[in-house]
Order: C-alpha cells, then sequence, then structure tokens
C-alpha cells in the first residue's frame, strides 16, 4: 500500500470518527435541522459554501502566521485565481493548478534556510482547526435550526481540511500537503533550501519574469542534493531554463537522469518530465523513431496532462503535426488558445513556440493574438 492510500485512508478514518462522536453528543440538534423542509438541499448548498470559505481560511491562515514569523505576502490564490503582489501592488491573476484549491507564496528578506518555518507551513491548518472549534461551539449555542444545520456543514468540511491537511500525503498530482511539507523539513533541512529556491522560481514568474531568463546559478543543486526531496522539482525547473536557452543536449541529460532516477510515488513529476524531454525532442530535430517511441509509450499519460498542463498541449499539437495526418488541427489549436487563458504565469513562452509552430507549417489563419 503506497503511502498517499495510507495517508488518506488514516485522514478519512479519523474524520469520521470524530463525526460520528460528535453526531452522538449533538443529536438533538441532528433532529431540530432535519425537521426543515428540504434540509438535504440547504445542507449540500451549504458544504459548498462551506468548501469555499475554508479554502479562503485555510490560505488565510498560512498568510497570518507567515506575517507573525517575519514572512512577506507574495501572492494569495484560491480557486483558480491568484492576487499577486507586483512591484507593491497587488494584481489579479489567473493561476489553474489541478487537485488544488489554494495557494500561498511568501518569502523572508533574510537567510530563508534558518528561518522559522513550522508556524508558517502549518497556519493554514491551525485556523482551519480553530474555526472548526468555533463552528462546533456555534452549533451547540445557537437555537436556530436552519443556523444549525449550516453550522453541521462547516464541521464536517473543517473536520476533513483539517485533518487532511495535517497528515503527511504526497498526492498523485506530486501535491505535497502541510502535514508533509513539515515532515520533509524536519527530516532534513537540506529539503527546505530546496524548497526555498523553487519558491524563489514562482516568485521570478510571478513578477513576469520568463524562466528563460531567469539568473542561472538558482538552479544549481549540489551532487549530494540530488536525493532530496523538491530536487527534482528544481530540476525540471532547470531543464526547461536549458530547453529555452537552446542548450538542448544538457536539457536531454538532465531530464533523462530525472526520469531514470524517479520511483513509482513520483508518476506525476515523470510524465511532466517526460513532457519537458518530448518538446526538448520536438523542437531540436531529434531522430524520429526517438520521439515517436517515448510519445507512443506515454501517450495515454501525454493525452491526460494535455487537459490541463499547457506544454502537453503544444507537444501533442507539434507531435501529431510532424506525424498524423487524420486530426482535427482547428479544434486542438483552440483547446490550446483556451487552456492558456486559464492560466496568466508561464504561458508565454508556449504562446511564442505555437506562434512559430503554426507559422512553420503554414497555419499563421490559427494564430490568436495573446
Amino acid at each position: 500500500m503506497s503511502s498517499e492510500i495510507k495517508g488518506r485512508a488514516a485522514s478519512y478514518g479519523l474524520s469520521l470518527i470524530l463525526l460520528i462522536i460528535i453526531a452522538y453528543f449533538t443529536k438533538e440538534k441532528i433532529v431540530e435541522f432535519v425537521n426543515v423542509d428540504y434540509w438535504i438541499i440547504y445542507f449540500v448548498v451549504f458544504i459548498v459554501i462551506s468548501t469555499v470559505l475554508y479554502v479562503v481560511i485555510h490560505e488565510f491562515g498560512h498568510t497570518l502566521f507567515g506575517w507573525m514569523t517575519g514572512y512577506k505576502l507574495d501572492a494569495f490564490a484560491v480557486l483558480g485565481y491568484m492576487f499577486a503582489n507586483i512591484d507593491g501592488k497587488y494584481v489579479l491573476k489567473r493561476m489553474y493548478v489541478p487537485n488544488v484549491g489554494g495557494a500561498n507564496f511568501m518569502h523572508r528578506d533574510d537567510d530563508k534556510t534558518n528561518a522559522p518555518y513550522s508556524l508558517y507551513i502549518m497556519g493554514g491548518v491551525i485556523l482551519t482547526a480553530a474555526t472548526t472549534i468555533v463552528s462546533i461551539a456555534s452549533m451547540l449555542l445557537i437555537n436556530n435550526a436552519f443556523i444549525t444545520l449550516f453550522f453541521y456543514a462547516m464541521v464536517l468540511c473543517g473536520i476533513f481540511m483539517t485533518i487532511y491537511n495535517a497528515i503527511p500525503i504526497k498526492a498523485k498530482t506530486g501535491v505535497y500537503n502541510d502535514g508533509m511539507v513539515l515532515k520533509l523539513f524536519k527530516k532534513d533541512a537540506r529539503s527546505q533550501e530546496i524548497f526555498n529556491k523553487t519558491q524563489c522560481v514562482s516568485l521570478l514568474a510571478l513578477r513576469g519574469v520568463s524562466i528563460k531568463d531567469a539568473p542561472e546559478e538558482l538552479f544549481e543543486i549540489p551532487e549530494s542534493y540530488k536525493s532530496v526531496p523538491f530536487a527534482n522539482e528544481l530540476r525540471l525547473n532547470k531543464s526547461e531554463y536549458l530547453i529555452y536557452n537552446g542548450r538542448h543536449a544538457e536539457a536531454e541529460s538532465e531530464l533523462e537522469d530525472i526520469i531514470r532516477n524517479l520511483d513509482e510515488s513520483d508518476n506525476a513529476l515523470k510524465d511532466i518530465s517526460t513532457c519537458l524531454l518530448l518538446m526538448d525532442y520536438l523542437i531540436n530535430d531529434a531522430d524520429e523513431e526517438k520521439i515517436k517511441n517515448v510519445y507512443q509509450n506515454n501517450k495515454k499519460n501525454m493525452e491526460t496532462l494535455s487537459k490541463y498542463y499547457l506544454t502537453a498541449k503544444y507537444v501533442s499539437i507539434a507531435y501529431k503535426l510532424k506525424f498524423e495526418n487524420e486530426w482535427n488541427i482547428d479544434k486542438e489549436v483552440r483547446e490550446f488558445y483556451k487552456l492558456a487563458k486559464k492560466q496568466d504565469l508561464n504561458s508565454g513562452l508556449e504562446l511564442d513556440m505555437m506562434k512559430k509552430l503554426l507559422s512553420e507549417n503554414s497555419m499563421s489563419c490559427l494564430i490568436q493574438s495573446n
């Protein structure tokens, strides 16, 4: 059984136990709100509202405890939209990451390697737990069946979100939850150093700096750090930097080494690495049989990735233009631009490559403005 399945089972199981205990001690309240007309419909609506509220509360928890420990806010993202601090002004941007409801980016002006991090990392869990406790108290003290129903929904969502983010889990998408990040930082101090570098890369994107123009030293990793958590994420960033700067042989070597050393728990990273490798092959006119073998061996995963990852969509179109005849080019290109509109960050280079690709194939009429 994988660590992700164990973590999910533990979080679901513990959440269920706590809900049963709360239901037992609040059964009189339950009897009150089930007598409300259409209570199930209201309850479903309240669950949706509670989920959105807790995403905001969770991310604000990171922000609040980050501020308390000397961090400065760079961006606050909720449900696909991000308020990014650019030159002292907050600008609304789009940021689509599958299976991620929110994100928080903060930094310290001093040396972050030795900076306090526990409260910042677990701030979302702390504030979510506190809100859940307040919701339980409100549910018990307020004598109104309709309001009780709302707070019961808040309790249900709060318990699940608190436990799910507290128990260390690495999802199939490669995303670490708060508990896992804290666990990795405690286990190996080097992981915090590498994590901070990946955050710096993200901050450059937030500030409109292309990864192509990032300082190369930002991607440097000592050989002894390559097995450290978050190292492969930074190496992927380095590979993108190398590709966009035309250093294809170095990028190919880096990506092949990443793929070779990833285990089964890193399937998401492996798919992204394979996608970047294919992009490098296609841009650099690599051996056609090599391109075909890699693409066909990973076709299903590439098609899934192309639904939300702009680079994968570009790779899919570039591959089909090169090797396939029977497919709907208009539809695929429209999907590419539709996906680009969901993602303000890091889409400029892919848009430029698509423009070049369509122009080279005498399809300039399909190019859409940025």
